[in-house]
């Protein structure tokens, strides 16, 4: 079947006059700024390590992998730490890289990871829990300052 010459340049211009949104680069890394991608929670760790006394929970810090999106891994990076100081997350500070756990985080203040996580008011992840992506506020260093609040644990899913 052939088109007359005036329907296909009555298309094309239609076509062509089409206003297409245009493609986004990907999706910010951070839904919420207590989400941090491994590269940033890991320079976090590096900038932080002299002025704060970290303690390294399980296993060792895995290696930094390329992430667009904070989605669920199958290994979860969480910094906790007892106290903020100067506008950031600082102090006794412990560090978990693992799977699905629940995190003893007695007198913890502030949290920082690279997932959706928890933290609870009871020792045994349940009880009144809050999800970071909730923080109300936000430290100089993209941690979720958590003041007057009891935190007894941290669900990592």
């Amino acid at each position: 079947m052939q088109f007359p010459f005036k329907f296909i340049f009555f298309a094309s211009a239609l076509v062509g006059s089409l206003t297409i949104p245009p493609v986004n680069a990907a999706p910010s890394a951070r839904s919420s700024s207590a989400i941090a991608t491994r590269e940033q929670l890991n320079t976090w760790i590096t900038r932080s390590g002299t002025a704060s006394n970290l303690t390294i929970v399980d296993r060792p810090i895995a290696p930094i992998a390329f992430e667009p999106f904070p989605k669920r891994q199958d290994f979860i990076q969480v910094v906790f730490c007892n106290k903020q100081t100067d506008g950031t997350c600082g102090g006794a500070c412990s560090v978990y890289d693992g799977p699905s756990v629940c995190l003893n985080a007695t007198g913890t203040s502030c949290v920082l990871a690279t997932y959706n996580v928890q933290f609870c008011s009871s020792t045994n992840c349940d009880g009144t829990c809050n999800s970071i992506t909730d923080c109300g506020d936000t430290l100089e260093d993209g941690s979720c300052f958590i003041p007057g609040t009891t935190i007894n644990s941290i669900f990592v899913p």
